[in-house]
């Protein structure tokens, strides 16, 4: 099953509809956050995340007009505690979230995206693409970070994790960016082909005769 989970980061713009383009194939499921239920594009979406408390949080952390409004969106919104105020709302289920996560795992969550991608992991989502979910300019360390770890426990878990042109996490998702700034330690990276292929000996050629070792050394 495939996911896009919107946010407000720049990314956002390469978000190209449920129905996706000539390079992404369509999507089961599309969730956003918060204010995002009232964006033109985003009246197709299937779950709205906010999680900020609608009466001790959200009107004075976040937007009390939000609050508000959202007491007559008729979507599911899955939130930190559900009220009769807001009667589409869902408490975000976190005994299930610990019980499948272990602690502190299943309660290490620093911003909404967090409780997403560990939804979705929890729902059994094979694809998952994060539109706007970019950790840049004003994200605090523990958001980034936390984020990046959430990703890595969907790909541990065989979950294909996706992100576009001004996400901090292609650094995590990108194989280019990987390719090319990762593999930390190396002198001489291996060739992408090595790791595709890795029967075929075209791909990274026969082994070094002890000459050629000897002329590498020498060199180095």
């Amino acid at each position: 099953m495939r996911l896009a989970i919107l946010a407000m980061g720049t990314s956002i713009k390469s978000y190209p509809g449920r129905g996706g383009d000539q390079y992404k194939n369509p999507y089961d499921e599309v969730w956003a956050l918060n204010g995002m239920a009232f964006f033109p594009d985003c009246q197709d979406i299937d779950r709205l995340y906010a999680m900020d408390d609608f009466v001790y949080r959200m009107p004075y952390y976040s937007s009390p007009e939000v609050a508000e409004n959202l007491k007559k969106y008729e979507k599911r919104i899955i939130t930190s505690r559900a009220y009769k105020d807001w009667p589409t709302s869902e408490r975000f289920p976190m005994e299930d979230c610990v019980k499948e996560f272990g602690l502190p795992l299943g309660i290490s969550m620093y911003s909404t995206p967090d409780y997403m991608i560990a939804h979705a992991i929890m729902d059994g989502f094979t694809s998952i693409d994060l539109f706007g979910v970019d950790n840049l300019d004003r994200a605090v360390d523990e958001m980034r970070s936390s984020t990046a770890k959430w990703i890595g426990v969907a790909q541990a878990r065989g979950v294909t994790v996706n992100t576009y042109t001004g996400s901090h996490h292609q650094y995590h998702t990108s194989t280019a960016v990987c390719m090319e700034f990762g593999l930390y330690g190396f002198a001489f990276k291996p060739r992408i082909e090595t790791f595709v292929f890795p029967e075929d000996e075209l791909t990274y050629g026969p082994p070094l005769s002890g000459n050629e070792e000897n002329n590498v050394k020498s060199k180095t």
